[in-house]
């Protein structure tokens, strides 16, 4: 989210995704203004349209323009999930560096927020990047709109090719803690009966990782809804790792995943990471991740680096992600926005 205050308005308008012209110009100021951010995270053009054009079974969204003279000068994309989290609605805004500070961000901001309003949404969360040591104007912008931090998080990456010769010591770090847990590669959906299992941890991810603030509430996993969420990432031209642990009895102990571009592979997002309580303590965190290090290089040599984002209290991924080599590149701010429910209705 990039920072505006007032100035001539600006005309706001929805993007047909299956207009290119009116989807490239959109990219173009987002992929102008992500450019700056470490890694990179902001996919290129062929990759973009891709994902952008794929439908979103799991939610809705609506990308917005605001344009001056003709000129598109800003860009937003507003969603809200479908099968959990009812209340949130995630608005994003970008602004072109030469137009910020003139209004352009309010009004994406007000007609986004209106959409999600539209659809029954009471809380808006919004993330903001930053600067290591920095705040970013992004962060001030939101909160003249209302909005108050949730939460503050830790982005790191993992240079793959140069972190690859420390992972025969991790190995043996691993193997001294004694872990009696089996680990599973999946790429795509996992199958039966390890689908049922995976969804066992996704039940427990966000009630175990610290959210601060944050009004974020866990989904009801069951293994359609996992197919159903996978098949989305692919016809978006994305490949989801996963990397799941299996203890001694066969029960659900731990697992990680990543997702990437095969068409542009150099950058995989760890999507999330979690051991059972059962199975802490035994260094099953750094195996999982280690497992899917190795195997993101195998699969895809092309890939470069891996990047993920832990908040800031979680003192436990933090030190995980230090053996393996994650150096912090940036920090993220989740900035939240709780609406007055509706007037009128009956008691």
């Amino acid at each position: 989210m990039t920072h505006s205050s007032s100035g001539p308005p600006a005309d706001v308008a929805v993007v047909d995704v299956h207009d290119e012209r009116a989807l490239r110009a959109w990219w173009e100021v987002v992929a102008a203004v992500e450019a700056d951010r470490p890694t990179a995270p902001f996919p290129d053009w062929p990759v973009a349209r891709t994902r952008l054009v794929a439908p979103h079974p799991s939610a809705e969204v609506v990308l917005h323009v605001a344009r001056r003279d003709g000129e598109v000068v800003g860009a937003a994309r507003t969603s809200v999930l479908l099968d959990e989290n009812p209340h949130l609605g995630l608005p994003g805004v970008w602004v072109a560096a030469h137009h910020r500070r003139s209004g352009v961000g309010s009004a994406l901001l007000r007609t986004g927020e209106a959409w999600a309003v539209e659809r029954g949404r009471t809380v808006l969360l919004t993330e903001v990047p930053s600067a290591l040591g920095a705040t970013a104007p992004g962060v001030p912008f939101a909160q003249v709109h209302g909005y108050d931090v949730a939460g503050t998080n830790t982005v790191r990456a993992a240079d793959l090719r140069a972190t690859e010769p420390t992972w025969s010591a991790l190995d043996d770090r691993v193997a001294s803690a004694g872990s009696d847990a089996t680990v599973q590669v999946f790429v795509g959906a996992p199958p039966a009966p390890y689908d049922a299992r995976l969804c066992a941890l996704l039940d427990r991810f966000v009630d175990e990782i610290p959210l601060g603030d944050v009004a974020l509430e866990g989904a009801a996993w069951t293994p359609e809804l996992v197919r159903t969420r996978i098949a989305a990432q692919e016809a978006a031209g994305r490949t989801r790792l996963t990397v799941l642990a299996l203890g001694a009895d066969g029960s659900p102990a731990g697992f990680a995943d990543a997702t990437l571009s095969p068409a542009s592979p150099r950058l995989a997002e760890v999507g999330g990471t979690l051991v059972h309580p059962q199975h802490r303590g035994r260094r099953l965190g750094l195996a999982l991740k280690l497992t899917l290090h190795r195997e993101l290089r195998a699969r895809w040599p092309g890939c470069q680096v891996v990047r993920t984002e832990n908040a800031e209290v979680n003192a436990a991924m933090a030190h995980v992600n230090d053996q393996l080599g994650y150096v912090a590149v940036e920090t993220t701010r989740d900035l939240q926005k709780r609406l007055s429910p509706p007037s009128g209705g009956s008691d």
